[in-house]
């Protein structure tokens, strides 16, 4: 979780908080540790994204 939100640019505790939300990239749980793909997050990134050009 903590290399997604790196990637992201936020913080963890706002990663932490968009996963509670259920509004942040998809992720698969495996034991206690979640696992985000590197396509889902950009996914998300891409689709969630606000404001400049969307061409």
């Amino acid at each position: 979780m903590k290399q997604a939100a790196f990637h992201l640019g936020l913080s963890l505790r706002s990663f932490q908080r968009l996963q509670a939300a259920g509004t942040g990239p998809r992720g698969r749980r495996h034991g206690r540790s979640w696992r985000f793909h590197i396509d889902d997050i950009e996914a998300w990134s891409r689709d969630s994204g606000t404001g400049g050009d969307h061409d």
